[in-house]
C-alpha cells in the first residue's frame, strides 16, 4: 500500500491547520530537533546503553516465565507494547532524570534511551508466546503424549526422528510434567543437545527475520510511510528533554500523569475488590447486554458483541491509529458478526473452520499485496544482493538481502537433515516467514498490540491428499506452527521493526541499522539463554500455577494442548489416510477470504473516501479482534470527535492523555505483580488480577 492509502481525515485536518500529519516513528521530531553530531551518533550505541539494555533484557527474560506460568498475572510480554517495556523504560527515565538533575554530563541521550528500548523490545519476543512457551517443551512433549496415547506412540516411533531432538524418556519427561522432588536436582544435562537441535532452526529463522527488518522498514516507513503508532508512543517516552529541562515533553505533562494515576486507581480498586470484595467496589469496565438481547435475531449474536471489557491500552493506542484503519478494525468485526447472526437466524450454521479458511485466504491476498506494492524495493534489494549497485535513490540493502537468503537456505538445510521432503520444506519455510511478515504489516499499519496470524501448515495440508507428503513432513509441518503462527502473538519481526523506527536507524544522527541490529542480536542471545533456564526452572520446580492447584500443569497450552492439536492429531490422521471431514468447501472459503481482501484493496485504491481497509477484514475473524473491538472503537471515536471539534492542534495536545492510559495500565500490572510475588514469598494466598487479555 502506498502513502496515499493512509491519507484520511487525520491528514486533511492537519493540512488545513498547516500541521504535518504524523508519519511514524520519530519522524515528527526530526523537523524540530537539530541534527545530531557524529559524536552524538556514536554515543547512541555506547557501552552503558548496551549494558543497561542487557540487564533489562535479562530481567524481562528471567521474570516473564515465573509471572506468566506460575503467578498467572497480566502477561509481562504478551503484546507488541508489553507492560515489561513501559515499566522498564519508566525506571530508566526516572534514573536518567536524577542524572540530569545532579550530573547532567552523565545523563543518557535520547539516542541511548532509544537503543535500550530497542534491545528490550527484541527481548520481549523470547520468554513467552514468542518462543519459550512452545520451544522448551518440544524435546519431551511427544514422549509424554505417547505415554498416554499408545496409537500415537507407535506412529511416533516409526517416524525414526533424529534422537538429538529429544530429551529421552526418564526424569527429564516425568518431572517436567510433574515436578522435581523437594531437594532433588533438575536434570539439566538432558537439555542442551535437544534445545540446540531445535534452536538451530530457530536461529536461522531469527536471522531471516532480523535481516528482513531493515528491508521492510525501507518500504513501509520510508516509502509507504505507514503510521507505526506503537513507535510513536515509544518515542514519546524516550525522547530527550528540551534544553534546560530534566524531563521530556511527555513526562513533564500534568495531564499524562493524572491520566496514568486515574487508570492505576481504577485497576487498584479492581485488584482490591478481588482480595476484599465486601470492602472495595469493582469499577464497571464492562458492558453486558446478554440479558437484554435474548430474542431472535439478537440472541444469535456472538457473546463478544453482547459483552465486552474496556482495556485502556487499546483505547490509548487506537488514538494514534489513522482514522480509516481504526474504523476498519472494529467495524469489520461487527459487520462479520451481524452477517453470521443473519445466517444463524435463517437456520444456517457458521462453523469456526469457515472463518479460519477465510483468514487463510485473506492472508494470502495480503501477502500478494505486500509483494506487489513493494516490488521495486524487493527487486532492487535482490539485485544488490548479487552485486548490483543501488540506483535512483535506492537504499543500500544488498547485505541484508544476502543474509536473508543465507538464513533461508539454513532453514531448508535443517529441514532436509531431519528428513523433510522438498515440497513440504518449501511450504514450511514459506508459511513460517509469511505469517511473521503479515503480523508485522498488521502491527505497523494498525498499532494493534494484541494480535496473532494463524495460517498453519496442517491447515494447508488438509486441503491435499495425505499421500502427497510423508509422516515426517506432517510431523515437522505441525511443529513449524509453534515457530510460525503460534509465536506471531509476540513475533520478533514487529519488535525489531519498531526498535529500528524508534532509534531511526540509518537516518541522520542515528545509529546505523547494521550497528543497531548487531546490538539487538546480542540482546536476543542474552534473552534466549536466560529465558530457557528460567522456563525450565519453572517447569521442574512447580507442578501447577500457584493460583490453580487443580490444573494439569503450569504450561498446559504450550506443553500439551498445542503439540497435541497441531502435531500429534495430524500425524494420526495422516497415518489413517484421511483428514477430518469438513461440512463446507474449504477451497471456496479460502477463495472468499482472498476475494474480499482483494476487493477491499481495489476499493481503497479506487475511491479516496473508502472507509474499510483490508487489514480490518484480515483480523476480524480472530479472538484478538473479539476481545479488543470495543476498546478500539472508543479510542477511534475519541480521536474523531477531537479532530472534528478541536482540529489538529487539539489532537496533538491531547496525545499525552492517551499515552497515559497505556502507561497507567502497565504500572498497574507491575505493581500488582509485585504484590502477588511478595504474598507468595510470605506464604500468603494471593489473587490473580489481569488487566489485559492473557
Amino acid at each position: 500500500m502506498t502513502s496515499e492509502l493512509l491519507d484520511n481525515v487525520d491528514a486533511s485536518r492537519a493540512a488545513r491547520a498547516n500541521v504535518p500529519p504524523y508519519r511514524g516513528g520519530r519522524a515528527a521530531a526530526v523537523a524540530s530537533d537539530p541534527p545530531l553530531t557524529s559524536d552524538a551518533r556514536r554515543r547512541a550505541i555506547s557501552f552503558r546503553s548496551i549494558a543497561v539494555g542487557t540487564i533489562g533484557a535479562a530481567m524481562i527474560a528471567g521474570l516473564t516465565p515465573y509471572n506468566d506460568l506460575i503467578v498467572g498475572n497480566t502477561p509481562l510480554t504478551g503484546s507488541f507494547f508489553p507492560p515489561a517495556i513501559t515499566i522498564t523504560v519508566l525506571v530508566l527515565v526516572a534514573l536518567n532524570t536524577l542524572l540530569r538533575r545532579f550530573a547532567p554530563s552523565r545523563a543518557f541521550s535520547g539516542g541511548e534511551s532509544a537503543v535500550v528500548m530497542a534491545m528490550l523490545l527484541v527481548a520481549c519476543a523470547v520468554p513467552g508466546n514468542g518462543l519459550m512457551r512452545y520451544l522448551v517443551p518440544l524435546p519431551v512433549t511427544f514422549t509424554y503424549i505417547g505415554q498416554n496415547d499408545e496409537g500415537f506412540k507407535t506412529l511416533f516411533d516409526h517416524l525414526g526422528l533424529p534422537q538429538w531432538l529429544f530429551a529421552g524418556s526418564g526424569r527429564a519427561v516425568s518431572e517436567f510434567y510433574g515436578r522435581t522432588p523437594e531437594g532433588g536436582t533438575i536434570p539439566w544435562s538432558a537439555w542442551p543437545l535437544p534445545l540446540l537441535g531445535w534452536g538451530s532452526f530457530v536461529a536461522c529463522m531469527y536471522a531471516a527475520l532480523l535481516s528482513l527488518a531493515p528491508i521492510l522498514r525501507e518500504q513501509w516507513a520510508v516509502r509507504e510511510r505507514l503510521a507505526f503508532p506503537l513507535a510513536e508512543v515509544g518515542t514519546m517516552l524516550v525522547e530527550a528533554p528540551s534544553p534546560g529541562r530534566i524531563v521530556n515533553k511527555l513526562l513533564g505533562n500534568r495531564a499524562f500523569w493524572i491520566t496514568a494515576g486515574i487508570v492505576f486507581v481504577i485497576h487498584s480498586l479492581t485488584a482490591l475488590h478481588a482480595y476484599e470484595p465486601t470492602i472495595f467496589p469493582d469499577p464497571p469496565l464492562q458492558f453486558d447486554l446478554s440479558h437484554i438481547l435474548t430474542e431472535p435475531p439478537w440472541s444469535e449474536l456472538s457473546a463478544f458483541v453482547k459483552k465486552s471489557t474496556i482495556y485502556f491500552t487499546f483505547v490509548g493506542i487506537a488514538y494514534f491509529v489513522p482514522s480509516r484503519v481504526g474504523f476498519s478494525l472494529w467495524a469489520a468485526f461487527l459487520i462479520e458478526q451481524f452477517a453470521a447472526m443473519g445466517v444463524r437466524s435463517a437456520g444456517g450454521d457458521v462453523p469456526n473452520g469457515i472463518w479460519n479458511d477465510q483468514h487463510l485466504g485473506a492472508c494470502v491476498a495480503m501477502l500478494v499485496s505486500i509483494l506487489w506494492v513493494g516490488r521495486h524495493v524487493w527487486l532492487s534489494t535482490l539485485k544488490q544482493a548479487f552485486g548490483a549497485k543501488p540506483q535512483n535513490g535506492d537504499s543500500a540493502l544488498g547485505g541484508w538481502a544476502r543474509t536473508f537468503l543465507i538464513a533461508v537456505v539454513g532453514m531448508f538445510v535443517w529441514l532436509f537433515v531431519v528428513g523433510v521432503g522438498p515440497l513440504a520444506a518449501t511450504v514450511i519455510v514459506a508459511t513460517v516467514l509469511a505469517v511473521h511478515v503479515i503480523v508485522a504489516r498488521v502491527v505497523t499499519e494498525t498499532g494493534l498490540p494484541f494480535v496473532r496470524i494463524m495460517p498453519t501448515v496442517p491447515q494447508i495440508a488438509s486441503n491435499f491428499p495425505p499421500s502427497l507428503v510423508s509422516g515426517r513432513d506432517i510431523f515437522f509441518g505441525g511443529t513449524s506452527t509453534l515457530f510460525g503462527a503460534m509465536s506471531t502473538r509476540e513475533s520478533l519481526l514487529p519488535h525489531t521493526l519498531h526498535g529500528l523506527q524508534i532509534a531511526r536507524a540509518d537516518e541522520e544522527g542515528s545509529p546505523s541499522s547494521r550497528g543497531l541490529i548487531g546490538v539487538l542480536v546480542w540482546a536476543l542471545a542474552v534473552a534466549i539463554c536466560v529465558a530457557a533456564v528460567s522456563t525450565l526452572w519453572c517447569q521442574y520446580r512447580y507442578a501447577f500455577p500457584l493460583n490453580n492447584p487443580t490444573a494439569v500443569m503450569e504450561n498446559q497450552n504450550g506443553a500439551i494442548d498445542v503439540p497435541t492439536n497441531y502435531v500429534a492429531a495430524n500425524v494420526v490422521e495422516h497415518a489413517a489416510g484421511k483428514y477430518t471431514a469438513k461440512t463446507y468447501n474449504s477451497g471456496v472459503q479460502i477463495g472468499i477470504g482472498a476475494g474480499v481482501t482483494f476487493v477491499l484493496q481495489a476499493c481503497v485504491l479506487r475511491f479516496a473516501g473508502w472507509p474499510l481497509m483490508p487489514v480490518g477484514y484480515l483480523i476480524s475473524h480472530t479472538w484478538y479482534a473479539q476481545m479488543a473491538w470495543w476498546s478500539i472503537c472508543l479510542g477511534w471515536l475519541a480521536k474523531v470527535i477531537i479532530l472534528r471539534f478541536g482540529g489538529a492542534k487539539a489532537y496533538a495536545n491531547l496525545k499525552p492523555i492517551f499515552v497515559g492510559l497505556v502507561v497507567g495500565e502497565a504500572i498497574s500490572a507491575g505493581v500488582w505483580l509485585i504484590v502477588a510475588v511478595v504474598l507468595v514469598w510470605l506464604g500468603h494466598p494471593y489473587q490473580v488480577v489481569n488487566f489485559l487479555p492473557s
